[in-house]
């Protein structure tokens, strides 16, 4: 086969057999160009070229046994060369369980065990829908049984991510494991990423570790650094999330600052989340704002709704630190503020 297209100019040779259950492939392939972009596979200027050898049978994504390597490969986006020379898929199987791999010289990609591809979003959508079901809905369909580990790598990274969105940076040399087991009724995430940035965000040595069942979801987690804005910058903060039924458990701790603005917070929430908003309920709290310290007592209510306004009750006490001559020991004083909205 010969494509001779502004948008393809390939060659291909090679077999394709349909004559069996489980058509076979074996080829060879030289793409001078390809431009993904005209083809309206991608929304980016995303243009291609290499040489492609195939050798695998199937019918779907799910079947597919064998391996396909892209070599000699050259990736531009928007004019601009990708580090991107190569690619191979890889798939076979032991007695059940199903290996996939998925690497490039800036990324890999691992699966191991019983699953399907095209499954894996209601996978993970069936228990996210516990946590969560006012904003995340369960499958309509019955979610096969799976029993998958995942481990994903990365190197050089951060021009790939742009293409999956504009406003995302980041991501070199992280890894994220985890795993899902429907019959077992258990998933797991460990996430371990050095730094990314979305929008004007950014984000330092991210470290999450997540555990769940179809009960509930637990999930620890730690940055080194937020960036909020220039002038705002927060060094620690670690939180503790318990997730069931659209009510969260949150504990916040963030660290001291580079600012004059927020110093440090200690913050207990309980999060009942709808599925047009949030309501808040503060446990006893506390935060430092520009050098002063705050409480916020127990009970305090604060609720957000789309397309209705804010309301609640939370009370904010400030704390004082008063020196008395005799004897050289800090005593304290409180103020009190209300907010009602």
């Amino acid at each position: 086969m010969i494509v001779n297209d502004p948008n393809a100019l390939l060659s291909l040779n090679g077999l394709v057999d349909f004559s069996r259950k489980v058509p076979e492939f074996n080829f060879m392939a030289n793409i001078d160009t390809l431009n993904l972009y005209n083809t309206q596979l991608f929304s980016e200027n995303i243009a291609f070229s290499g040489k492609v050898n195939a050798e695998f049978s199937g019918n779907t994504i799910d079947d597919f046994l064998g391996n396909a390597n892209i070599s000699n490969a050259s990736l531009t986006r928007n004019g601009f060369p990708l580090s991107f020379d190569s690619l191979s898929i890889n798939s076979t199987t032991t007695d059940s369980t199903k290996h996939l791999r998925v690497a490039s010289n800036e990324f890999s990609i691992d699966v191991d065990g019983v699953f399907k591809i095209r499954d894996l979003p209601n996978s993970v959508t069936a228990f996210l829908s516990r946590y969560y079901p006012a904003y995340i809905k369960a499958p309509q369909a019955t979610v096969s049984q799976q029993s998958f580990n995942f481990d994903i790598k990365t190197g050089n990274f951060d021009e790939f991510a742009t293409i999956i969105d504009s406003s995302l940076k980041g991501f070199n040399n992280s890894r994220i494991t985890g795993g899902i087991n429907t019959a077992a009724n258990h998933l797991f995430l460990d996430v371990n990423v050095p730094y990314f940035k979305f929008r004007q965000f950014d984000f330092s040595n991210i470290d999450i570790d997540a555990a769940g069942n179809y009960d509930s979801l637990t999930l620890y987690g730690s940055v080194s650094n937020i960036g909020v804005t220039d002038s705002l910058k927060i060094q620690l903060a670690t939180f503790n999330i318990k997730a069931h039924n659209d009510v969260s458990e949150v504990s916040l701790f963030t660290g001291t600052g580079n600012s004059k603005a927020l110093d440090q917070a200690r913050l207990n929430a309980i999060v009942n989340t709808y599925s047009n908003g949030v309501g808040i309920r503060f446990n006893p709290s506390s935060f430092m704002l520009n050098g002063k310290t705050w409480t916020i007592e127990d009970k305090g209510e604060l609720e957000f709704r789309k397309n209705a306004p804010a309301h609640g009750l939370l009370v904010l006490r400030k704390v004082r630190r008063k020196y008395e001559l005799k004897p050289c020991l800090p005593t304290w004083e409180a103020g009190t503020m209300l907010l009602l909205l």
